[in-house]
């Protein structure tokens, strides 16, 4: 299995807060059957979360370097959740180049929490660019919206504004937390909605510690294959993740 969304790295965010967590976290992976997780800290601007795709790409090398020397095999992938607080392309130009995840064309963007903000729609075509790489790369560019179904909007009736965002372009990810009712019963409901009506392109940890990994993630996994098939279960946890790090379109199932 591979896991696309994790705050695996330690003492960048409210993550991992040291290498013996991260380990740790490495250890659970493992147990629960994991080959690869990519590790995508935190980008808002407006916080202190103010690191680069630089820091975050050392940070990596530096956790599987530690991951080799304890005999552990697990591969830890450079990823990042940008926080859009801010039109896509502005945001893209404050933070080029972006920490894509595996360096793919593929980009995790986190929505606000109460409400889908207008400057959510954005075009490839977008002609006011001043980076000319970003304005090259742009056209290729994928959005992974990150655990939509925890924004207050969506959730309201999360069938139709999923159906909306995935008819624009935007590919879902759902946390395996939401299926348990870790954020909530509403989020709950929202993300088992969305799993049985295989509307979710990627299902997902988000964990921020290893207790997160080992009392969530088993009966998240059960959920999914119980709403929607083993199949479905295979398609958002292992094929449709490693297209992700290949740079594929992802596969659905009706």
């Amino acid at each position: 299995m591979i896991d696309i969304h994790s705050h695996i790295l330690p003492g960048l965010d409210d993550g991992a807060g040291d290498p013996e967590t991260a380990l740790e976290m490495v250890q659970a992976y493992l147990e629960l059957g994991f080959e690869k997780v990519v590790a995508t800290p935190h980008l808002i601007e407006k916080s202190g979360f103010k690191i680069t795709a630089e820091q975050i790409r050392e940070k990596v090398w530096e956790l599987n370097q530690k991951i080799g020397s304890n005999n552990l095999k697990l591969t830890i992938l450079a990823g990042g959740e940008y926080y859009l607080d801010q039109p896509f392309i502005n945001l893209a130009e404050r933070y080029w180049p972006l920490s894509k995840l595996n360096d793919s064309c593929y980009v995790m963007i986190e929505l606000p929490g109460l409400f889908l903000p207008d400057y959510l729609k954005f075009s490839v075509l977008e002609t006011k660019v001043k980076n000319p790489e970003l304005r090259k790369a742009l056209p290729f560019l994928r959005i992974i919206l990150a655990h939509p179904e925890r924004n207050e909007e969506i959730a309201k009736n999360p069938i139709a504004n999923i159906q909306k965002l995935r008819e624009q372009g935007f590919f879902i990810q759902v946390n395996l937390g939401s299926l348990v009712g870790f954020y909530g019963n509403g989020t709950k409901k929202a993300s088992e909605l969305l799993v049985k009506k295989k509307l979710v392109d990627l299902v997902a940890s988000d964990a921020h510690s290893p207790r997160q990994l080992k009392e969530l993630v088993p009966s998240a996994l059960k959920i999914v294959e119980k709403l929607a098939g083993k199949e479905f279960l295979e398609m958002v946890i292992k094929i449709n993740p490693e297209k992700v790090l290949n740079g594929e379109y992802l596969e659905t199932i009706d």
